[in-house]
């Protein structure tokens, strides 16, 4: 996966499912005026044509990325109650499987503010931390 860019554009495009930073729905836009599809432009169906919104519209259950896999580009759109419990579990699962916090899910912390002690259950026994009881540090601490 490519660095991520955890500058959340103001504008999010829904193209055939997915969503987009204005970067990648410009070369949607490119490739489908290639295809000879230019009479879809400015169309309201996002099955046809990248459609945008505001990326502070609405809410989501988990936190958004660019659908392009090279660019994977953080949206910054606001979470649900559930999105914040996705978030604090990942913080578990990457633990879990891991051995540390990783970058992704250390990002998504930091954007949304979301404390390691407002986490159920990160703090043990008598408040110990159970990351460091166990000798785990987020892979971003120190940078």
């Amino acid at each position: 996966m490519a660095d991520i860019n955890w500058n959340p554009p103001a504008l999010v495009f829904m193209f055939d499912g997915g969503l987009y930073c204005p970067d990648c729905a410009s070369e949607i836009e490119h490739d489908l005026i290639g295809q000879g599809l230019a009479m879809c432009q400015g169309s309201d169906d996002s099955n046809t044509w990248p459609v945008s919104f505001s990326a502070r519209d609405g809410e989501t259950d988990t936190p958004d990325h660019c659908s392009t896999m090279d660019c994977q580009r953080f949206l910054g759109r606001r979470l649900t109650d559930d999105g914040i419990e996705y978030v604090k579990e990942s913080v578990f699962n990457d633990l879990d499987q891991y051995g540390a916090i990783g970058p992704v899910v250390q990002g998504w912390l930091d954007y949304y503010g979301i404390n390691l002690e407002s986490i159920d259950g990160y703090y043990g026994v008598d408040g110990i931390d159970l990351a460091s009881a166990v000798g785990i540090e987020s892979e971003t601490e120190g940078k």
